[in-house]
């Protein structure tokens, strides 16, 4: 198994909601600002790919979709938990060569909204952190060819834990469309649960899929000035 990516986050933080710490239950679970205070108001801007490398989608089956450029923005709603709206940039299916473009993007640009979660690997707070990302039902075509993508992707752990820092590093497993991990803890902490994502291209069926990325790490700021956030356990 391969490690394909690093998720960088770049934390603008836009303003900061005063806030408990998460309930016992959740172990304190979440990424909170190193000045103190809750982790709702967070704001994330992700930028990754570019440099030769590649980042998109493959199924099991071998389809692909790759992307060159990624970029977005992250909200916390919770310490916990946040949207997060990702821009995918200059994407083609390669089998083919040809585009692919999202319903509302132009020529080559994919939008997938989405809501993101931090979960504990098992359910033990000394198992270690992963970050997951739900999707709904993204529709976008390959010249002639409608492509859905739904569902769930983790990563496979994410560092540092509790300790101040500046980077905020995401490793995706992922080999030949199959996705790792392909389960996740419950917010309630208490079992295990599903996180698969799935595409379908045309009128074919519905395969497991995974995501791959290529990603560098960036800085996190408030309000135009450097600052060091906590993912709390």
């Amino acid at each position: 198994m391969r490690r394909i990516g690093l998720l960088g986050l770049t934390v603008a933080v836009l303003g900061l909601v005063s806030a408990g710490l998460s309930s016992v239950a959740q172990a304190a679970l979440g990424l909170l600002p190193g000045g103190g205070g809750g982790g709702e108001g967070i704001t994330m801007k992700i930028k990754g790919g570019g440099g030769g490398g590649s980042i998109g989608w493959e199924t099991l089956g071998g389809k692909k979709v790759e992307c060159n450029v990624v970029e977005g923005v992250a909200k916390s709603l919770h310490d916990d938990e946040g949207e997060i709206e990702l821009k995918y940039k200059e994407c083609k299916e390669p089998a083919l060569g040809t585009t692919c473009t999202g319903l509302a993007d132009t020529s080559g640009n994919i939008t997938i909204p989405a809501t993101y979660y931090f979960r504990y690997l098992l359910p033990s707070t000394g198992s270690g952190v992963n970050l997951a990302i739900l999707i709904g039902q993204v529709h976008f075509s390959c010249s002639l060819v409608l492509v859905l993508v739904s569902g769930c992707y983790s990563s496979a752990d994410a560092t540092p834990l509790s300790t101040l820092t500046k980077e905020l590093k995401i490793n995706f497993l992922e080999e030949k469309g199959d996705q790792k991990p392909t389960e996740i803890d419950n917010k309630a902490g208490t079992a295990m649960e599903s996180c698969v994502l799935k595409m379908k291209f045309g009128s074919g069926a519905e395969e497991s899929a995974a995501l791959f990325w290529n990603e560098t790490v960036s800085k996190f700021e408030q309000g135009g000035k450097a600052i060091e956030v906590l993912l709390m356990i």
